[in-house]
């Protein structure tokens, strides 16, 4: 069986108890870890922990294509050695620093468009208003935490989902 397209039920994965379960798939794409796992090695305190973008996406209930281009502008820092590759303090680092508005929006319990309404009426601008327009908005958080209709969301760290980290 080619690995191209091949498929592996979900049940399959999250059942999974060691991350090499594929015998069907060959190379990196065999290797299948389930999200428990996942949590379990950020919960651990591991600092050499290094997750791939794909993994990274999956984690901040992202797509793929966001997730690369954050690393590919800088915004999510990578490791030196393995470009693609990113350490937990680099995920920290950067939902400290980053508001993905979707999500801010899905806990205030608004829509995206109305939240882009609130803050640009504010003055407060995405941080793709410079640098080329990214898939999905993004801003500082030092700039949003300042307007009192998201500051709570944003002091309780309630726009990241931490049960998935």
């Amino acid at each position: 069986m080619s690995s191209k397209g091949a498929y592996i039920p979900r049940d399959s994965i999250s059942e999974c108890q060691c991350p090499y379960c594929s015998e069907e798939l060959k190379g990196i794409r065999g290797i299948l870890v389930n999200e428990s796992q996942i949590k379990g090695m950020l919960e651990s305190g591991c600092e050499d922990l290094a997750l791939s973008v794909p993994m990274v996406a999956r984690l901040f209930g992202i797509n793929d294509e966001f997730t690369y281009e954050l690393v590919n502008r800088g915004l999510l820092l990578s490791d030196k050695e393995k470009p693609l590759t990113i350490r937990q303090y680099h995920l920290i680092d950067f939902q400290k620093r980053f508001v993905i508005l979707s999500k801010l929006a899905k806990v205030v319990g608004v829509s995206s468009r109305t939240l882009i309404f609130y803050v640009k009426a504010r003055e407060v601008y995405a941080i793709d208003s410079n640098m080329g327009k990214l898939r999905q908005r993004l801003y500082w958080r030092r700039e949003l935490i300042v307007l009192p209709f998201v500051r709570d969301f944003l002091l309780d760290g309630l726009d990241w989902d931490h049960s998935r980290l």
